[in-house]
């Protein structure tokens, strides 16, 4: 079983446009460790950036990706919205 570290960066109420999913492809090109998804959750949409990691890996591992995907996240936010809203 995986665990999974999970980043929130965008909740809109439609579903995000073709200029808004193609930037997070290519955002998923640069990265190397985790991906951009986008997501259903009630009425709502999500794009969230997340690493998966195995369930037995040690605590350097897990927090390390952990570390990743906050920085990565956080990085990425500043570019389409040009702010810190996390």
């Amino acid at each position: 079983m995986d665990r999974t570290k999970v980043a929130t960066r965008l909740t809109v109420p439609e579903p995000l446009g073709e200029a808004a999913t193609r930037w997070l492809l290519e955002q998923n090109a640069q990265v190397k460790l985790g991906a951009w998804q986008v997501e259903r959750m009630g009425g709502c949409y999500l794009a969230v950036f997340s690493a998966q990691e195995p369930a037995d890996a040690d605590r350097q591992i897990l927090l390390s990706a952990v570390q990743a995907v906050l920085v990565t996240a956080d990085e990425m936010e500043h570019e389409p919205s040009g702010g810190d809203e996390f």
